[in-house]
């Protein structure tokens, strides 16, 4: 074998070696499809009936879990031991939970009767809110166990 031959192998090996190792590398979790009518809410088992309103939690090498309502993903417990991405349906779109911020609309009818709405941005979740207030992710969650500890429920 020629020195050029031999050049040409080896560029050709390292370039597959390299190809190979960036598509086994990590990828950042992505929002899926919502599969609706044929998938259940994660949190409260209802059958996902409509993508709007709802949310996923994702995490590489599991399967993606999908709830109704962005109150059930905001108090599903097992999503902080396990880490992964949440997903929220934002102004028609998917969007990161937490780089999101949170509404309380008046007569807001939800899935599961949380009441929270997603938008891109601050001013628009504080305008839609009944206290004016917008929320992160934090604050949602927060709130939410606030409301009724251990059972994600808004109270009666």
């Amino acid at each position: 074998m020629t020195p050029d031959r031999v050049s040409a192998v080896l560029g050709f090996a390292a370039a597959l070696f390299a190809s190979l190792a960036l598509s086994c590398g990590r990828r950042s979790p992505a929002p899926e499809p919502v599969p609706v009518g044929q998938v259940n809410c994660a949190r409260c088992s209802m059958v996902i009936s409509r993508e709007a309103q709802s949310a996923q939690w994702v995490v590489p090498g599991e399967e993606t879990r999908f709830y109704d309502d962005i109150g059930c993903l905001a108090t599903d417990s097992s999503q902080e031991a396990t880490g992964g991405a949440r997903f929220v349906q934002a102004d028609g779109g998917w969007r990161a939970a937490e780089a999101v911020f949170y509404a309380r609309p008046p007569g807001e009818s939800t899935p599961m009767g949380y009441g929270v709405v997603a938008f891109q941005s601050r001013e628009q979740a504080a305008a839609r809110d009944q206290r004016g207030t917008a929320r992160t992710w934090g604050d949602l969650v927060a709130e939410l166990a606030a409301e009724r500890p251990g059972t994600g429920a808004r109270p009666d």
